[in-house]
């Protein structure tokens, strides 16, 4: 979050057409179970650094986004955890005419960690599990009245390293998890009136591994479509919401998994209460890809709440919850995990370009299996700097 306040506002460094912004921050943050473990947790002191800028042009005929950011993290109780996270992406548009226009997003390479503790990551692990990720979505726009489409493609390779075991054992291979991610979308719009666009919009995913038999055994290569009906909401530039539901179907090549099937939707929402409050909404259905033995894939339902409040020009508090239910299905598991995240905090401004903050985050899951329950809190303090 930043202050809504222009003289707390970041200014950027020019550079011909494009305009950058630098930022830079160290965190120390205390981590109760740094493990996420039900008893006998693991605490840590956790060193951070985060450096980023996001880059943009200001050309009349369309717009080129670069962002990149780093995290590196350095636990005290267990240097064996430390990481370094990194990503660099490209979004742009480009506009033919009024009524026609072409885009990419995501178009970068990510190198990402999974921390022990996390689902995926095996309990013989001896460091976090790495992995790359690198890819591309795009797409095109025609909208000559008040009908549009939106037709859009995308790929995603996912590549996972050799994992260090505990006790000298055989590493862990990452082969059987590498995949990749294909899927097309298209978006047909109706206008109703200004502001108020009603639309259907059908996508098509492909999840192919690069293992014949991978995760858990399987051929968990699968196929799934999705259809949604929807409405996009902005009256005026307080209000942005985009909403649709419908249901979605994945089937895996492996015949001894079954599908997975259901009702599918999607929120995003940002109002402007007022002029120093703003508040965000997130939801989502997705299916994520798995190592558990017994289940095909995680049916995710998400939801996310976010509220922003300038309390002074130069002080801004923010909180957020979030709530995910989890089931693991396609298979004979019959898990289900209830996930909990809320964070309080906020960021002062000492000047334009100096800032403090504080932080707080609960994690909190209850699981149908014994031994996955865990609660993890998190104390955090920041300091920064911003041009």
């Amino acid at each position: 979050m930043q202050a809504q306040s222009p003289e707390y506002q970041p200014i950027g460094v020019r550079w011909g057409s494009v305009l950058v912004f630098p930022v830079i921050k160290v965190r120390e943050a205390y981590n109760d179970n740094i493990f996420r473990e039900d008893v006998d947790v693991t605490d840590s002191f956790v060193t951070q650094v985060l450096p980023s800028f996001v880059a943009v042009t200001d050309w009349e005929e369309g717009e080129i986004l670069l962002q990149s950011a780093a995290q590196l993290g350095f636990y005290e109780s267990s240097p064996a955890d430390d990481y370094f996270d990194a990503f660099a992406s490209i979004d742009a548009s480009y506009n033919v005419s009024p009524s026609t226009w072409f885009y990419a997003e995501d178009v970068g390479f990510w190198h990402l960690h999974e921390a022990r503790g996390s689902d995926e990551v095996p309990l013989s692990a001896a460091e976090p599990t790495i992995y790359d990720k690198w890819g591309a979505t795009v797409g095109g726009v025609y909208k000559p009245s008040v009908f549009g489409v939106n037709l859009s493609a995308s790929y995603y390779d996912y590549i996972y390293d050799e994992t260090a075991a505990i006790g000298g054992a055989a590493p862990i291979d990452g082969g059987p998890r590498d995949y990749q991610n294909y899927s097309g979308s298209l978006k047909v719009g109706y206008d109703i009136q200004p502001g108020y666009e009603a639309f259907v919009r059908g996508i098509y995913s492909v999840e192919n591994y690069d293992e014949a038999i991978n995760a858990g055994g399987f051929n968990r290569d699968s196929d799934e479509y999705t259809v949604l009906l929807g409405m996009a909401y902005n009256p005026s530039p307080l209000i942005e919401a985009t909403v649709d539901a419908g249901y979605f179907y994945r089937e895996y090549d492996d015949p001894t998994l079954g599908t997975i099937s259901g009702p599918a939707f999607n929120l995003e929402a940002v109002w402007s209460v007022t002029p120093l409050m703003t508040i965000g909404l997130l939801g989502h259905t997705k299916v994520e890809e798995t190592t558990d033995a017994a289940s095909a894939g995680k049916l995710v339902y998400g939801s996310q709440v976010a509220v922003a409040h300038e309390l002074l020009p130069n002080l801004v508090l923010d909180g957020n919850l979030a709530y995910d239910y989890i089931s693991y299905d396609g298979g004979t598991s019959d898990r289900v995990d209830n996930d909990i995240i809320a964070g309080l905090g906020g960021t002062y401004w000492m000047a334009q370009h100096m800032f403090v903050g504080a932080n707080y985050e609960l994690r909190y899951r209850s699981s149908s299996l014994s031994g996955f329950d865990y609660t993890q809190n998190v104390y955090m303090i920041t300091v920064g700097a911003q041009w």
